[in-house]
C-alpha cells in the first residue's frame, strides 16, 4: 500500500491506456494549489470530440454531461480515505447506492435539477469529508477513455495509431520529443 510511500499520490487504473503527461501536470498543479483530492473529468462534448464510440454513459450534472477519467491526485494520506469511494473506478452507474453515500443525496438531486454548480458539490462534499476536493475539467476527452471492451479498444487503439482524427482542441496536445545530443564537455 501506500503506508511507506511519499505523497502526494497519483492514483488511476489498468485500463487508463491514453493517459498524458499533459494530464499528470493538470492534477499535479491542482495540488501544488492546495487540493487534498482531486478526480478528474471530461465533458460529453470532448470526450465525443475524438470518437462518438468513445464512451456511451455519462452522468447529468449541474446542467453537464460530464464521464470520469478515472484518475485521482491525493496530496497525503488522509486524503488516501476520500479516494476509496472510487476504489471501483467510478462504476457508480453500476451501484447507485455507492454514489448517495458518497455525495450525498442532497448534493445529487440539486445537482441534476442544475440548482447548484459543479464548484459548490465540491465544496459541499470537501466539507463533508473535512478535506479540500475538487473536480478537475479535463479539456483533453481521450482522458475519459478507459478500454473496457472491443468497441473501446478500437477506439482507443486508432487513438495510439494516430488513425482516429480527433477534432482541434479535442484531445492531447502533440507530441514533441525533444532530443539532445551531448556536448563534448558533458560527463558521459
Amino acid at each position: 500500500g501506500c503506508a511507506r510511500a511519499n505523497p502526494p499520490y497519483l492514483i488511476t487504473t489498468a485500463d487508463n491506456v491514453l493517459l498524458s503527461h499533459g494530464a499528470i501536470d493538470i492534477m499535479l498543479d491542482g495540488l501544488a494549489a492546495g487540493a487534498d483530492g482531486l478526480f478528474a473529468f471530461s465533458d460529453r462534448e470532448y470526450v465525443h470530440g475524438v470518437h462518438e464510440d468513445a464512451q456511451r454513459h455519462f452522468y447529468k450534472v449541474c446542467g453537464r454531461e460530464i464521464a470520469n477519467c478515472n484518475l485521482y491526485a491525493l496530496a497525503g494520506p488522509k486524503a488516501l480515505q476520500a479516494a476509496e469511494i472510487f476504489r471501483d473506478g467510478g462504476q457508480f452507474m453500476n451501484n447507485p447506492i455507492r454514489l448517495l453515500r458518497a455525495f450525498g443525496v442532497s448534493n445529487i438531486l440539486l445537482g441534476r435539477l442544475n440548482l447548484i454548480s459543479f464548484e459548490t458539490i465540491s465544496t459541499r462534499v470537501s466539507k463533508k469529508m473535512g478535506l479540500t476536493l475538487r473536480a478537475m475539467s479535463m479539456q483533453d476527452g481521450t482522458q475519459a477513455i478507459d478500454v473496457d471492451n472491443e468497441r473501446t479498444y478500437g477506439v482507443a487503439e486508432g487513438v495510439l495509431r494516430g488513425t482516429i482524427p480527433i477534432q482541434e482542441g479535442m484531445g492531447p496536445p502533440p507530441f514533441q520529443p525533444t532530443l539532445t545530443r551531448p556536448s563534448e564537455d558533458s560527463p558521459v
